[in-house]
């Protein structure tokens, strides 16, 4: 299986459940698992874009302790879009974070903000 390890893991342990393989199915869909090949060039070109996503939402997040907001453009906490556009923005850094071959893969920095951002949430 895949390159991103859910939950207690598949073979039992300190907090497995019975739906770890699931989960672990859902994070090899989303990131491609292990089944991502670097020398495919489609592969490549959509870690890459996966990556510039990633990039571009991260360089725009308010990462201030006092912040309002995420980003500016979607600011409203009761605007059911600027939420949506927040969640969609850090599922995207996150795909990013956990993708196999991408370069933001296991970035400690983009973990934390990431972890920020959904505390904010």
């Amino acid at each position: 299986m895949g390159g991103v390890r859910v939950g207690g893991g598949l073979h039992g342990g300190a907090g497995w459940d019975e739906f770890d393989p699931l989960r672990q199915k859902w994070a090899d869909m989303l990131t491609g698992g292990a089944e991502i090949k670097a020398a495919d060039a489609a592969m490549a070109a959509a870690t890459m874009s996966l990556t510039n996503t990633a990039n571009t939402h991260w360089a725009a997040l308010n990462k201030g302790g006092t912040r309002t907001a995420l980003w500016a453009d979607a600011a409203s906490t009761t605007d059911l879009s600027h939420l949506s556009r927040n969640f969609s923005r850090l599922r995207a850094m996150a795909l990013g974070y956990a993708t196999v071959g991408a370069p933001l893969r296991g970035n400690a920095a983009l973990r934390d903000d990431l972890l920020a951002g959904l505390d904010w949430m």
